[in-house]
């Protein structure tokens, strides 16, 4: 085959299935203002459940929010990570020549991997992340191994209750 003749192949990164404009300006700027707020949350959860004087129903809201919170956090930061990784891909396929169709497939596949991975991570951070639902799903000897021990206080005064208990809404 001569150099110049160039093979055509429909698929959708030389469709119009694929657009660029709308992967970099729309959807990767909103996954990092989503980080953004996330991270804003945390941070602003935290200082107000230390500085201010909440009832107890704020300061479960407050928990709440900053447990939440971070088990979103590692989800947009996967997601922004493979749809960045994901758009370099279709760009670097979309724009490269190859010699062959076998170069071509590896390559076109190579891209198309790129978000099934984060279709997996999705439901694990969320099985290893949540208490409520990693107890639910996994195993116990699973479960336990992601999560540190958790003391259990003796039997004591109810003054050793009461600092416990006030240690742990700190």
């Amino acid at each position: 085959m001569p150099k110049d003749e160039y093979i055509p192949y429909c698929s959708s990164l030389s469709s119009s299935a694929h657009d660029f404009n709308h992967l970099t300006r729309i959807q990767l700027p909103f996954c990092l203002f989503c980080f953004i707020i996330s991270v804003a949350t945390v941070i602003l959860s935290y200082k107000k459940r230390r500085n201010a004087e909440n009832s107890l129903s704020g300061r479960y809201q407050l928990i709440e929010n900053i447990r939440m919170t971070k088990l979103i956090i590692p989800i947009v930061v996967a997601y922004s990570i493979t749809l960045s990784s994901h758009i370099f891909a279709l760009v670097f396929v979309a724009n490269s020549f190859y010699q062959t169709m076998a170069e071509f497939a590896v390559a076109k596949e190579w891209s198309s991997f790129i978000i099934p991975i984060f279709a997996n991570f999705f439901p694990l951070a969320f099985l290893i992340g949540s208490d409520d639902i990693g107890k639910r799903c996994l195993p116990g000897s699973f479960y336990r191994c992601f999560r540190p021990p958790k003391r259990i206080v003796p039997l004591g005064t109810s003054q050793d209750y009461f600092n416990h208990y006030d240690a742990r809404w700190r």
